[in-house]
């Protein structure tokens, strides 16, 4: 049997609590995989789940005259960022929706262009959530991978920037091909 002293003892506590916190942190940045939906069943429970603070939202956002809204779960309570500047949330109901819905998950709820997405999960190169489309329309994401209709114009998507430039580089070949 070996003996250790006191400080071998510390020393192995040590770097278990670096190993944890390693594999934590490494957990963290490849995103949280708890947000991701297992079936268009799990989909449809979180859009009615969480419709009423969706459409709060929603009609605030087509009540401002913006077409670029970015609410990052990081940004300050009351706060979005309009075009790059901080402007307060103006409206009581929106405000207490993106709070509830931030506890639920969405890392990311925007406004772009006439697209209106609540994002629940990415990591650096997917991203997966809910978004709105007035004019029935498939949403406008920028690597827009797959698109499911939910509901009357709302829509549950995923991105994938690989796919996307895949399909990108597809399409100019395609063009080059025809000149």
């Amino acid at each position: 049997m070996v003996k250790t002293s006191k400080h071998g003892h510390f020393f192995i506590w040590i770097y278990v609590a670096a190993a944890v916190l390693t594999i934590t942190i490494f957990g963290m940045l490849i995103g949280n995989v708890s947000y991701i939906f297992d079936d268009y069943g799990d989909v449809k429970k979180e859009y009615a789940d969480s419709r009423s603070e969706l459409n709060a939202v929603r009609e605030y956002f087509e009540s401002i005259d913006s077409s670029n809204i970015i609410i990052w779960q990081s940004t300050r309570d009351g706060m979005m960022s309009d075009s790059g500047h901080d402007v307060p949330i103006d409206d009581i109901k929106a405000a207490k929706a993106i709070e509830r819905l931030q506890e639920r998950g969405y890392s990311v709820i925007a406004k772009n262009g006439n697209t209106i997405y609540f994002q629940r999960w990415s990591n650096f190169d997917k991203g997966m959530g809910l978004a709105y489309k007035a004019d029935g329309t498939a949403p406008q994401l920028q690597f827009l991978a797959n698109c499911s209709i939910i509901d009357d114009n709302w829509y549950y998507y995923e991105e994938n920037y690989n796919l996307w430039r895949q399909q990108d580089n597809n399409e100019e070949t395609r063009n080059e091909n025809n000149m």
